[in-house]
């Protein structure tokens, strides 16, 4: 009866490497595993760098670039919408001031001709 790949990893007696060489198949399944997990829009790049290195980078490794792609994203993320609020409240702040300066040049004086006073 055959030996499975578990047993021959772990019988110590052979000196042909066959546990690190199969610890490192599995390694690299989990690493393919976790890019194919990932959406392309976001991580394309990302996930295209890691396939490309030679050799595949750790599981770990590839984990803690995930997370600072993701800490990279949400600081941009937080810029935009700072950005995004910051314009919102000058458009906002630029309408009302356009639409006081309409009312206050709608003011003329019928009496002197001068703006901001009514003759009331």
């Amino acid at each position: 009866m055959g030996k499975s790949s578990e047993d021959l990893a772990s019988c110590g007696g052979c000196k042909c490497g066959i546990g690190a060489q199969l610890e490192k198949r599995r390694e690299e399944e989990k690493v393919h595993q976790l890019l194919m997990g990932l959406d392309d829009a976001s991580y394309g790049t990302v996930k295209s760098n890691i396939l490309a290195s030679d050799p595949l980078l750790s599981l770990n490794l590839v984990y803690t670039m995930l997370i600072q792609e993701e800490k990279v994203r949400m600081m941009t993320k937080s810029k935009e919408e700072r950005g995004l609020v910051v314009g919102l409240a000058l458009l906002a702040n630029y309408k009302e001031k356009g639409c006081r300066d309409a009312v206050e040049k709608s003011m003329t004086c019928t009496h002197c001709g001068k703006n901001d006073h009514d003759m009331k």
